[in-house]
């Protein structure tokens, strides 16, 4: 049989948040913007397992969410 290896007890470690390269923001960003003008794409729809979609101030504050994690 194999010994088991005991793990230490106690909280895991913390994760850094994921930072985004210049490119990858433009591009996330440019998709959100683009996004806010759907409905003049009224063939575009979003999947919505984990809720509504965001509004447009949703969106506005997201986008500043990824540009403070990036700076």
């Amino acid at each position: 049989m194999l010994a088991r290896t005991k793990r230490k007890p106690g909280p895991s470690k913390k994760q850094k948040p994921r930072t985004f390269t210049s490119q990858e923001t433009d591009t996330i960003i440019a998709a959100l913007r683009l996004w806010q003008r759907s409905p003049a794409y009224p063939e575009i729809e979003i999947a919505q397992e984990h809720g509504d979609e965001l509004d447009d101030a949703a969106i506005d504050d997201l986008i500043e969410k990824i540009n403070q994690w990036n700076s």
